[in-house]
């Protein structure tokens, strides 16, 4: 029934961790695999940002909305940053009824998170 896909593809980059969501609609089983790749990628560049890139991701369940507040909050307890980018209009709209557009660093694209980074600024 279920065709193995791709959740997440970590993509070689000198400044951040940057994770690819592939899947455009997350469920319980996706979100899990989501999260431990997540932190499989950080943990090997245990210093960099952590830049998640939704471009692909068209829905996000609460289990899904949830499992990213939770890897925030682990990488905020470690001291690092975790940055959503290329969020859908539906999904950012998501966020901002739950005010979580407040609690996450969002930008636009990659580029852009980059610098961010490079100026050490983190408002989104």
């Amino acid at each position: 029934m279920s065709e193995e896909k791709e959740v997440a593809s970590v993509v070689p980059h000198e400044e951040i961790v940057l994770v690819n969501v592939e899947p455009a609609e997350m469920d319980e089983d996706l979100t899990r695999e989501l999260q431990a790749e997540v932190l499989e990628a950080a943990g090997k560049a245990a210093d960099l940002p952590v830049v998640l890139n939704l471009a692909n991701v068209q829905f996000l369940p609460s289990l899904s909305i949830g499992a990213l507040v939770s890897l925030l909050t682990e990488f905020k307890q470690k001291g690092r940053r975790f940055i959503l980018v290329d969020i859908q209009p539906s999904i950012r709209d998501v966020l901002a009824i739950t005010r979580l557009d407040k609690v996450f660093e969002i930008h636009d694209n990659v580029d852009d998170a980059l610098e961010h980074i490079r100026l050490g600024d983190a408002s989104g």
